[in-house]
């Protein structure tokens, strides 16, 4: 055991204030033994709002009784022990860089190369504390962006939706920001998300990856949506060379810009690998996710696995400064009032808790027979907005195309 390891642990001994720094270090910082062993205690017993003393900590760990009375009695200050806490996982996690290397198949592909490389970085990357900030100061910095955008002569903070009401309610996509996207299975939240998607992507650089939909699948709709070619004439290549010619001038005139991607793997783990490397290639706004249910994750239960998920991709949205769009499977309806709400989210209350914005597509004519060509009477549900009030907003359905629009 290190000096450094020495100091912490007799400062976690001897000082209150020490000891609110165990609710953030790992055991397996470290050396195994004794000091790993007494770190993992002392965790426990703090969490746990429990006080500790030589004597009880001798009394759980008596094999380590003759460590214990040296460390305790050891002379020491809390003054360094947020600098040794740093160097201490510093230390660790150059340790564990080395440790993994060997792990990389040299004679595999580029991707699967790069996916191992950021893995062991993700891994090895020092997670930084919050520094406490007179509120004074960053109002400051607020008021100076508000003053920038008004010199050119814009309004909105955010990078706008391309649909004008949604922007006056919710501000535009906002980076850090989680934004949920709910749906009955087969409502059209799969179809609100891509129509979102395309229409903000003259502002943003934007990535849509679904787990349910292939790439072919996703471009069919594409084509609909902007050459107002029916669904089932694409899939069914009933259309004229002079129709597809339309179409390629439509597309290439557009001048959009929006990834896609299929994934197989639904790790999520892997999935954000994938993100952070397609922000450092091509950089990135927005990310679009068809959808949050489908995402696998290390929980043992579906609710444990959903949870996760969503806490996650909350805390990806804040690391790389993007906006997250979840999309996300609501319950069957099963009462007579069919109008989505908050409690529908499925299998998990930590969406709606996770979530700075929650967006419900309702169309009444979805549960009819009938249903005319193009549904006047749909709604887009704002039913949480953390930064702004919720509202009801008129939107049209285009089943042919699969478009969503809003009502001017």
């Amino acid at each position: 055991m290190t000096d450094i390891q020495t100091n912490i642990i007799a400062s976690f001994c001897w000082s209150d204030n020490a000891r609110v720094y165990l609710n953030q270090i790992e055991p397996k910082w470290f050396a195994k033994g004794f000091a790993q062993e007494t770190v993992r205690l002392m965790k426990d017993l703090y969490r746990s709002g429990e006080t500790f003393s030589l004597n009880e900590l001798i009394m759980l760990l008596p094999k380590h009784k003759k460590s214990l009375v040296q460390v305790y009695s050891a002379m020491t200050t809390d003054k360094s022990v947020e600098r040794d806490l740093m160097l201490l996982e510093l230390k660790y996690k150059h340790n564990r860089i080395i440790q993994r290397l060997p792990e990389i198949d040299t004679n595999g592909s580029l991707s699967e190369i790069q996916n191992k490389l950021t893995e062991i970085l993700e891994e090895s990357k020092i997670e930084s504390t919050s520094d406490i900030t007179d509120i004074n100061i960053v109002a400051g910095h607020v008021l100076d962006d508000i003053n920038h955008a008004i010199e050119r002569g814009e309004k909105l903070q955010g990078i706008s939706t391309g649909w004008r009401y949604l922007d006056k309610y919710i501000g535009g996509y906002h980076k850090g920001n989680m934004i949920v996207i709910g749906g009955r299975p087969g409502a059209g939240k799969s179809a609100l998300g891509l129509c979102l998607a395309i229409d903000c992507c003259k502002w943003a650089k934007v990535l849509f990856i679904t787990l349910e939909m292939t790439q072919r699948e996703l471009a069919q709709r594409y084509i609909s949506y902007f050459a107002n070619i029916e669904n089932y004439k694409i899939r069914n290549a009933n259309m004229t060379l002079d129709d597809i010619e339309d179409i390629a001038t439509q597309m290439y005139q557009n001048e959009l810009e929006i990834n896609i991607m299929d994934s197989h793997d639904r790790r999520l783990d892997r999935l954000i690998t994938k993100i952070k490397l397609h922000k450092a290639k091509h950089g990135l706004n927005i990310v679009f996710i068809d959808y949050l249910q489908l995402l696998e994750t290390d929980g043992k239960t579906r609710y444990d696995k959903v949870s996760e998920a969503s806490k996650r991709l909350k805390q990806l949205a804040k690391e790389e400064n993007i906006t997250i769009v979840a999309l996300a499977q609501l319950k069957r309806e099963d009462r007579s009032n069919v109008k989505p709400t908050l409690s529908d989210l499925k299998e998990s209350g930590q969406i709606e808790q996770d979530a700075d914005c929650v967006l419900f597509p309702y169309r009444p004519q979805y549960y009819e027979t009938v249903r005319d060509e193009v549904e006047l009477d749909a709604e887009l549900i704002i039913a949480k907005n953390r930064h702004g009030q919720c509202a009801d907003i008129p939107i049209s359905f285009e089943g042919r195309y699969t478009k969503y629009k809003e009502q001017l």
